[in-house]
């Protein structure tokens, strides 16, 4: 996920350190870290997307159809592992 930061990555690892603890303290302040790392992660997929939209548009508005073309099937496009079983001589399937 490109939106993610080293800080990100960081306050992750500070609330697993709190996860697997008890207390009732201790359980207050991993959700106050949840809702704090849920806030920036969607702030900053949020800021991430428009930053991906803008570029779209400018060269919609000089007229690049051809590079507005590739950037938006570069960002819609789905990639998935496709595996055509073929069989061995044997009869077993393999991908």
């Amino acid at each position: 996920m490109p939106w993610i930061t080293n800080e990100m990555l960081e306050f992750m690892d500070e609330r697993r350190r709190w996860k697997h603890q008890t207390t009732e303290t201790v359980k207050r302040e991993y959700r106050r870290l949840n809702n704090k790392l849920r806030r920036e992660t969607d702030k900053a997929k949020a800021s991430w997307w428009h930053q991906q939209c803008d570029e779209p548009e400018e060269l919609a508005n000089q007229g690049k159809q051809d590079q507005l073309y590739r950037r938006i099937s570069g960002l819609n496009k789905r990639r998935s592992n496709i595996c055509v079983a073929i069989k061995d001589k044997d009869g077993r399937l393999r991908c």
